[in-house]
């Protein structure tokens, strides 16, 4: 249940990831914001990621606020459960920032500036707790949303634009449904099923090739698709879809899932629970929050920790 959250106390720690979007977003505006209510920095590497989490922890701070996009988000409350171990995290604040901003949206952030929303955020103004569900990867990565197969090689396609969003990924869209029309080569490649083993809690689902596999603790993935509608229906589990889907069966579903959201049967596995394993019959791609990852011969998809997500409504 969401909770009303009181003007913040202790300390908050914002971290600006500045490759993140636009990039427009000055770290010195952060901590104008903050003055001396916390600390604002410039994360970009693994190292820095891993000090901020560490200074997050030695400062006890109330919040953790990110301006950067999705796989920034995933990145830091990763690297905050590593630094916190089993002790209780701070309230993770996302503020937009990114180039999607997938998971913010997802969460009813409805302007996506960093600068109010941390206002709103120190000030308490309209500004709710909302419990969210994470996954864990392969024992490592948290994250919210994974895919392999047709999420992966979508992702590859919709970074090869010169400039990235959300026009860049409709426009990818609309061409591969274009070309399942026609029966061009681009969605063929884009839907080329791999042999594979799936199990979800312990059971064999029976696929032995699969094209899409699609995970998430969220409802939306992009431009308003909504391919897991019941993904926050129990926390402490996440929805799949996955088949051996051709390019038209796809193309088909777009209206539901704009409309109405998941998909409609058939041959499509579609569960909530709390472990996925894939064995794949040879390395494939798969993307966690928007970020590509490089090949792998299995992936375990298991749920993880509930963070407590600081939401400002009204900004």
């Amino acid at each position: 249940m969401n909770a009303p959250v009181q003007r913040a106390s202790a300390p908050v720690a914002v971290l600006v990831n500045p490759d993140a979007g636009t990039g427009a977003v000055e770290t010195s505006d952060m901590q104008g914001v903050l003055g001396d209510r916390g600390f604002a920095r410039d994360v970009r590497t693994p190292a820095a990621l891993r000090e901020f989490a560490r200074s997050a922890r030695d400062a006890r701070v109330a919040a953790v606020a990110i301006c950067g996009g999705d796989g920034t988000l995933g990145r830091v409350v990763t690297a905050l459960c590593q630094e916190y171990g089993e002790g209780l995290l701070p309230l993770i604040a996302p503020l937009g920032g990114g180039t999607m901003n997938t998971i913010a949206r997802s969460l009813g952030l409805r302007r996506l500036d960093p600068v109010p929303q941390l206002a709103a955020i120190l000030d308490g103004d309209g500004v709710e707790r909302v419990p969210q569900g994470t996954m864990v990867v392969n024992g490592a990565r948290i994250g919210f949303m994974l895919g392999a197969g047709v999420p992966a090689r979508f992702l590859e396609l919709y970074e090869r634009g010169a400039s990235l969003g959300a026009l860049r990924a409709a426009r990818v869209v609309g061409e591969l449904s274009v070309s399942a029309l026609i029966g061009g080569g681009s969605a063929e490649r884009l839907f080329a099923p791999v042999s594979t083993r799936v199990t979800l809690d312990g059971r064999d689902v029976g696929l032995e090739e699969l094209s899409i596999l699609y995970a998430a603790v969220i409802d939306e993935i992009g431009l308003g698709f909504r391919p897991t509608p019941r993904a926050r229906d129990r926390l402490g589990s996440f929805q799949v879809i996955a088949a051996a889907a051709r390019a038209m069966d796809l193309v088909r579903a777009l209206p539901r899932l704009w409309w109405r959201g998941g998909v409609d049967g058939g041959e499509w596995v579609d569960a909530c629970v709390e472990e996925v394993v894939v064995a794949f019959g040879e390395p494939s791609a798969y993307m966690v929050d928007g970020d590509l990852e490089q090949p792998v011969d299995s992936l375990e998809v298991r749920a993880g920790p509930i963070v407590e997500m600081l939401v400002a409504r009204r900004v």
